[in-house]
């Protein structure tokens, strides 16, 4: 062998396990030797790093970190412009979450939070459907938590309640209780709380409990159904693109006043730009998308007021009698078209 061939296999590569590691004897494999230009064997010595003041630690997990992480990746999804996802600009975000906190602080009830809700979301019609159904899933979850949470706070104080209740009553007026007597009531009063919270958190996590189920297992919760799930759906979507656009709008207000008739025809009736002297009962044939009594309108705008619904009371419960006569009927074209003029108005 050659020199240079002599050369090219004696240099070792630091590092490499497969380098040349033959000693003066070949019998110290430890040892790497390498030829050096003059032709003599000298001594490679590989370095190596230091590693002794290398030291690894641990980062400390803050324990509501994952929570955290939860809300903003929650709030980040709903601030999100993409089409396939919520799609809710933050000023929405903002009044849904005020409406979440006055429920928190009984100030409005759950079904107002959630009617409030929808309408924020129905007032922009650029929204996809599945952005509306997935933020009103998301907000009727948080309410659902936010009574559960308040359920168990009320359940919590008559606990402490009627613990301490019954502590008065069992010594006398002039009988003292020692200081070990009252710390021992704590630790049971602590205790019993603990046992309860951790069976609300495996009622809330587990199956639904046994009289919630009906006899085939399933949870007697009542179930979101979605108009695509309906047979006819196929064609109804076909004639709502092709069809009228008055019309297609007509339904889309009709279907937003289905979400609370009660609350729209309080606002029409306290409305500074409705209709003065319209009768009541036709405004809820409107609203239910029903058809107007003609002769009732007509007969309204010969009377200084509307005629009032038969109505009959038992303390504060009202009962409805059935709608009174109009007591003037549609003869001519002109008193149906006054009829129908304000009506349309």
């Amino acid at each position: 062998m050659s020199d240079s061939h002599a050369r090219l296999f004696a240099h070792a590569v630091p590092g490499n396990g497969s380098s040349n590691t033959i000693g003066e004897n070949g019998s110290d494999p430890e040892e790497n030797n390498i030829i050096g230009e003059t032709g003599l064997i000298e001594r490679y010595t590989p370095e190596l790093p230091d590693v002794r003041h290398q030291r690894t630690s641990t980062p400390r997990v803050n324990d509501n970190a994952e929570e955290e992480v939860l809300e903003r990746e929650t709030r980040e999804r709903l601030s999100s412009d993409e089409p396939d996802e919520f799609e809710i600009d933050k000023e929405s975000i903002k009044e849904m979450d005020e409406i979440i906190e006055n429920f928190r602080r009984d100030k409005i009830t759950k079904l107002k939070a959630l009617s409030t809700i929808i309408l924020i979301l129905d007032g922009n019609q650029s929204r996809t459907e599945r952005a509306k159904d997935a933020a009103v899933e998301y907000y009727t979850k948080t309410l659902d938590e936010v009574q559960s949470l308040s359920s168990s706070a009320v359940r919590r104080g008559e606990l402490i309640g009627d613990t301490l209740g019954s502590s008065r009553h069992s010594h006398g007026p002039g009988q003292s209780r020692g200081p070990v007597d009252h710390d021992a009531e704590i630790d049971d009063l602590i205790s019993q709380l603990s046992r309860e919270s951790k069976n609300s958190r495996k009622h809330s996590s587990g199956t639904p409990s046994d009289d919630r189920l009906d006899s085939d297992g399933a949870s007697n919760k009542k179930r979101r159904i979605f108009e695509s799930e309906m047979p006819w759906f196929a064609r109804e979507e076909e004639v709502r693109r092709s069809g009228n656009k008055e019309c297609e709008e007509s339904r889309k207000i009709l279907q937003l006043f289905a979400r609370d008739h009660k609350i729209i025809k309080q606002w029409i009736q306290t409305s500074r730009t409705a209709p003065l002297g319209f009768p009541a009962s036709e405004w809820d044939n409107i609203i239910r998308g029903q058809a107007v009594n003609i002769d009732a309108v007509f007969s309204s705008l010969h009377h200084i007021s509307a005629p009032k619904e038969n109505i009959g009371r038992m303390g504060a419960t009202e009962i409805s009698l059935g709608r009174s006569e109009p007591s003037r009927k549609v003869q001519t074209s002109g008193e149906w078209t006054s009829a129908w003029n304000a009506t349309i108005k």
